[in-house]
């Protein structure tokens, strides 16, 4: 494990969880349920699998694996966010390893896993602080294992155009990525086999409405109605992480050392900063 004083340090400001989400509430919106749906068609045995979410707030991404078989370790710089993790898994009968530790400095050991990822994470890191969280993640995964993540899509317009009038945010800093960008990122640092799909794609044009209504308007059950049958298709991956609000991308970790390059110049977007959300 290199020395993590001479890293870039990650600023807490307030802590994201400290309003409590209940299951029910994380679980509510659509991009739980296609992140999950993905994971299951990708991973289709994961008896025994041993998976590291980096990043995990209340590790309800990993519900998935834990419940078909996986060992599932959830690790958080939010003390909160792992200790609703904890009452979570528990109130469903489901062991969890929980570590609270920065995404830029794991303390596991070398290859301990067979997947490491996160959902919505890797777009609040600064392109040198990016480069230890991919790094650090690759570290911990053994040979022919996977890193993957699910990220904003800097193409979609509704999100853009929700991100650049975001008035009350649970984080001070964010972006979006375009697909080749975090394709182009995972290589740099040394992954290999690659791949690429969209995740969200039926678009949400009730970011665009007026804020006094409800978030889920009766205008994203229509989306969802036409564009369900795109995001369930196998195929077309590449067409998914252009269109999408949210993509994936996942690659193999080598059998031998990688020759890394640096992640300037690999674009994300501007970086958006806005007051945090006050606790409810």
């Amino acid at each position: 494990m290199s020395d993590f004083n001479s890293r870039p340090q990650l600023v807490k400001t307030r802590d994201a969880w400290e309003a409590q989400p209940t299951l029910e509430q994380l679980t509510s919106h659509d991009i739980w349920e296609l992140r999950r749906g993905f994971i299951e068609r990708l991973f289709v045995d994961v008896q025994d699998m041993s998976v590291v979410e980096v990043g995990s707030g209340p590790a309800h991404d990993s519900l998935t694996f834990a419940q078909r078989g996986g060992h599932v370790t959830a690790v958080d710089f939010s003390r909160q966010g792992l200790d609703i993790a904890e009452q979570i898994y528990s109130g469903l009968g489901l062991p969890l390893r929980t570590v609270q530790a920065d995404a830029m400095d794991l303390p596991f050991d070398d290859g301990e896993f067979d997947l490491a990822f996160n959902g919505g994470v890797l777009e609040h890191f600064t392109d040198e602080q990016l480069e230890h969280v991919i790094d650090e993640m690759m570290r911990v995964v053994r040979p022919g294992g996977l890193v993957l993540a699910f990220c904003p899509n800097r193409y979609n317009i509704f999100y853009q155009a929700n991100l650049r009038r975001a008035r009350r945010h649970a984080y001070d800093f964010e972006r979006a990525f375009t697909a080749g960008e975090v394709r182009r990122r995972f290589m740099a640092r040394g992954l290999i086999d690659v791949r690429l799909s969209g995740v969200h794609v039926h678009p949400a044009p009730n970011y665009l409405l007026p804020s006094w209504l409800p978030k889920h308007h009766k205008i994203e059950p229509l989306s969802r109605k036409c564009f369900g049958w795109f995001e369930r298709l196998e195929g077309l991956h590449r067409l998914k992480s252009l269109i999408g609000q949210d993509f994936v991308a996942w690659g193999r970790v080598p059998m031998r050392v990688f020759q890394r390059r640096s992640l300037t110049g690999f674009g994300g977007g501007p970086a958006v900063k806005t007051p945090m959300r006050k606790a409810a």
